[in-house]
Formats: C-alpha cells, structure tokens, sequence
C-alpha cells in the first residue's frame, strides 16, 4: 500500500522531488521505492529523463485504477481505527426470560444512551446454551454454571430481593420462620434453573 501510494505521489507532483516533498521522503526513497515495485511489477511505470518524469502507458493505467482503490482502503481504515473509539454495530444477546423482564430493561436504556451507534439484537431463550454456537455474541443468565472457556462478568444490581409467600394456614400449622435458615425445614416450592439446578 505504501509503494502505491508513493506511486500516485509520482504521478500527481509529476516527478520524484515534488513526491518527496509531499510524502516527507528524501527524492532517493522515492525512487528506490519506484524502482522496486516496476521490478514487482515487470514493467516501467515512468520514463526518467533529466527534466522530467512521464508516465507510461502502463503507470497511467496503474494510476487510473489504484487512485480510487487507495481511498477506499483509507476510508476502511479509518473506520475501523474511529471504531475503537466508538462503540457500533450489531450486538447479540441471548438472555433468559426472567432477565429480560428483571434486569435487562434499564441496563440496555443507560448501555444505549452512552453508544447511540450501537444496535442491539435479544434472543429470549430459557435454555442453558452456548450463546456464540447460537450466533450471539453473549448471553445473561443467573449464576448458573457455565463452559469453562467462558468469561463471566456481574451485570445488574448486586443485590436483587426475593419475595417469599406462604398461605396463613400452613404459617398457622407450622409456624412462622424467623431466620432464612428456617426454610430448609419448611415445605417449599422452590424453582430451578433451565439447566435443572436448584436455585438457592
């Protein structure tokens, strides 16, 4: 990309030193570089007197089709250099439903305030599943076990409260629990994970 870019350099100042006062090159680099991608080539680009450097036929064809080929490869990679300062595109999340109704709603509200660029794709999925074999980029679920290749992060309110119910007739025949503790010698309905464990 560099010696086609000293290339056009050529072409446009019409000569090496002009080249090499626009690149900030010594007009010897300039014609090394020349030099060395005709000999990549196997063909001349320029022809060299001591008053001026023309183009062949084959170095204005070469022109013609690099110039708009450089831009684009400079807009592509400003792009992706401006992306690392911006965060954009498409962002896949598979979650359960619990967490798409609990968590998710004001995470995703202040997430996409701060990255306006940013779109975000839900896949609601109940199951345990590898969220990258399912096509998204990461999943939310609670607690439950993970593959060991991935990485987990807390997300959400680091302390989230449960609230448990019993009808007054079984408080009334079993008594009331005073401590957490108590429950395990309770009878409870308690939940599982999709994956089948038991949540706490």
């Amino acid at each position: 990309m560099d010696d086609f870019a000293i290339f056009l350099a050529v072409f446009r100042g019409q000569g090496f030193r002009a080249a090499a006062k626009t690149l900030g090159l010594a007009p010897s680099t300039i014609s090394e570089r020349i030099t060395a991608l005709e000999v990549s080539l196997g063909v001349p680009l320029f022809i060299r007197t001591t008053r001026s450097v023309t183009p062949t036929e084959a170095g204005r064809m070469l022109a013609e089709r690099m110039a708009p080929l450089l831009s684009e490869m400079r807009s592509v990679m400003n792009d992706v250099a401006s992306s690392q300062r911006e965060v954009r595109g498409l962002l896949r999340l598979n979650v359960t439903g619990a967490v798409m109704v609990d968590i998710l709603p004001p995470l995703l509200e202040q997430f996409l305030d701060r990255h306006p660029l940013l779109r975000v794709e839900i896949m609601v999925d109940d199951r345990l599943v590898d969220a990258t074999a399912e096509g998204c980029d990461a999943g939310i679920r609670y607690g439950e076990h993970l593959a060991r290749d991935n990485v987990a992060v807390p997300v959400g309110p680091r302390r989230q409260r449960l609230a448990l119910a019993a009808a007054p007739d079984y408080l009334a025949s079993r008594g009331l629990p005073v401590h957490p503790t108590a429950l395990a010698e309770h009878h409870c309905i308690r939940l599982k994970y999709s994956s089948g464990a038991l949540i706490p």
